[in-house]
């Protein structure tokens, strides 16, 4: 659901329409524009795929599932961007997502493939999967990067991309090394692949400054690796236990705030004006949009965040929402005041009701999240998930 959302925001933004179709079918195209939209949808083959072989154990990847999911979403994309006059549907963009999808569908193939080879398939789908709250993290980070480029028309606006990098890279060599405790070379690929289909939208842009970005990414990843227990596990009567989600998400979370930070304040302006700020949801009439959207999608990730944070507490879903309000409303006020003293952004308070709505959506993903995890359980002995 998230990554469709995604991908329509993306390919639909600023949602400018007409009642009539302005054009037709186009059929220019180049290399650029097909690798990004192969790429676009090469996550939401690989979920979709992944999670259908954990539904059907022991069954073959659902290969034309996957084309078909991306090939009917492309098709609704294409259909209708005919009505979106800075829009220009094609049948190579059509083309293009289908086979992101088939490609999605083959890199989870290879997984459950290669999981089989060594007989601990259920063990290695789960540490890849969205099943797993805090891999899932990882994958609804990957449209927040796509937005962030996009939307950056500074090049200074990229390097804010950093922190949301590392952040992942942290994540992921969290699960890969502790949850399942596979050879570092492996979480170094597994971590360069994300980084691949994250920061692809940016290297079109910058390829320098995405190479410096992944390079420090893969560094955190490292370290995550060579990080004494007192930073990467909970400690349990005074000894490190193999619970890790609580531990890497404080030092997700220091990174996410410097993130929300250096996006209040870039491009760093020479002089700051006084306080402004409006009702509408693009102040001073700029065209900013994608930073818009940005801020929502960002703040679902806080959502998910705080939620998985609180959520595996013995009181954790029925006290759940108020914490996740607690933590975005403050965060949510604090990014638009900030941003009010920037004399290129100033603050929005229909930004600030959507932001903390799409932190509650956030939460809400968390939720199905676990309940999809726990009603899992049983087929896998019973194990528990908090």
């Amino acid at each position: 659901m998230y990554l469709t959302t995604a991908v329509a925001v993306i390919t639909l933004s600023p949602f400018q329409f007409e009642p009539r179709p302005v054009h037709g079918l186009t059929g220019r195209w180049s290399v650029s524009d097909v690798v990004m939209n192969v790429v676009l949808f090469v996550p939401l083959g690989f979920v979709y795929a992944l999670s259908r072989v954990r539904a059907r154990p022991g069954a073959e990847v659902p290969w034309l599932g996957a084309l078909a999911v991306g090939g009917v979403l492309s098709g609704m994309v294409e259909l209708a961007q005919l009505f979106a006059p800075s829009r220009f549907p094609s049948i190579f963009d059509l083309a293009a997502n289908t086979g992101g999808s088939g490609v999605g569908a083959w890199l989870a193939g290879r997984a459950v493939a290669s999981a089989r080879a060594r007989g601990d398939a259920a063990h290695a789908v789960r540490a890849l999967a969205v099943d797993l709250p805090l891999m899932g993290l990882t994958y609804l980070m990957a449209p927040l990067v796509w937005l962030v480029a996009v939307g950056a028309d500074d090049p200074q606006r990229l390097w804010i991309m950093a922190p949301l990098a590392a952040a992942a890279a942290w994540a992921i060599a969290a699960v890969f090394t502790s949850f399942a405790e596979v050879p570092r070379s492996r979480m170094l690929v597994a971590a360069g692949a994300w980084l691949a289909v994250a920061l692809l939208p940016s290297a079109v842009q910058r390829p320098g400054s995405t190479v410096a970005i992944a390079s420090i990414a893969l560094a955190i990843a490292w370290v995550r690796t060579i990080a004494p227990s007192s930073l990467t596990h909970e400690a349990s009567e005074g000894r490190p236990s193999r619970r890790f989600e609580a531990a890497t998400l404080r030092v997700v979370f220091p990174l996410f705030t410097l993130y929300l930070v250096l996006s209040a304040v870039t491009p760093m302006a020479s002089s700051w004006n006084s306080w402004s700020g409006e009702l509408g949801l693009v102040p001073r009439g700029r065209n900013d949009i994608y930073r818009a959207l940005e801020q929502i999608a960002a703040f679902a990730l806080l959502g998910y965040a705080v939620a998985e944070y609180h959520g595996r507490a013995r009181d954790g879903l029925h006290r759940l929402w108020s914490k996740v309000l607690a933590w975005s409303v403050p965060a949510s006020a604090a990014l638009q005041g900030l941003r009010g003293w920037h004399p290129e952004h100033g603050a929005s308070g229909l930004l600030l009701a959507l932001t903390i709505l799409g932190a509650v959506g956030g939460g809400w993903i968390y939720v199905l999240q676990l309940e999809h995890v726990r009603a899992l359980a049983p087929r896998r002995g019973g194990a528990s998930v908090a």
